[in-house]
């Protein structure tokens, strides 16, 4: 795994775990979204399993935002750190993250695996984004990543999940988002899965992408 700060500096921090087949540039742009004082740092790339983090002991309040497949991830990695957390957020991903009934469908990650080229991966950036502008937007950021890298964040993917409880997860999360446009992570399996929680998944307009919703948990004061 890879980590990187967008912004340094403050009090607080807001640590953003990313999905799939993301890159740092396209979140660059949500720096601006936060308050003078407040952090940000960003997870992403689950290629290799290993993470070195920072420092963190500077910030006296962290609020966690995981997307996508960062959502399985978090509880993982950060379930028995001992950092302040204000708030631990789902966005468009569940704890179990592959699976036939609480998240995406694992008959349709092999089969991406196995069709995995420069068209498919491209596919996976118009259903993500949905918009055409958001699109352009997104790929004008930085370049695409190249099918091979992907293919294998895809593989390394799956063997976590295969061997992941995600019994362990839960209670780890606070609250949880889904998007209605959402053509990536079923909405309907990310509520079922929070539904064995006893958290209400909080219902936003987007797709799987949804700049929208970050700038807004990113904006967001911390809670005192």
């Amino acid at each position: 795994m890879r980590c990187e700060f967008i912004k340094k500096g403050g009090c607080s921090l807001v640590l953003f775990v990313a999905g799939y087949g993301q890159e740092l540039a396209p979140f660059e742009r949500f720096k601006d979204d936060l308050a003078e004082d407040t952090a940000l740092l960003m997870i992403w790339d689950y290629r290799n399993p290993q993470l070195s983090l920072p420092d963190l002991s500077a910030y006296a309040k962290v609020r966690l935002i995981a997307w996508s497949m960062g959502v399985m991830y978090a509880p993982a990695l950060f379930d028995k750190a001992n950092l302040p957390f204000e708030r631990r957020i789902a966005v468009n991903g569940s704890c179990e993250g592959i699976d036939a009934e609480f998240g995406i469908s694992p008959k349709l990650w092999e089969r991406t695996i196995a069709e995995m080229n420069d068209q498919s991966a491209y596919a996976f950036c118009r259903l993500m984004c949905l918009s055409p502008k958001l699109l352009k937007d997104y790929l004008k950021a930085g370049k695409m990543r190249d099918p091979g890298s992907l293919k294998a964040e895809l593989e390394a993917i799956l063997s976590f999940a295969r061997e992941l409880d995600p019994k362990r997860s839960r209670g780890f999360y606070t609250e949880a988002y889904t998007c209605a446009k959402d053509l990536i992570f079923p909405p309907e399996a990310v509520k079922r899965s929070f539904a064995r929680q006893g958290i209400e998944v909080l219902q936003e307009p987007g797709a799987h992408y949804c700049p929208e919703l970050f700038s807004k948990l990113f904006a967001a004061p911390f809670e005192p």
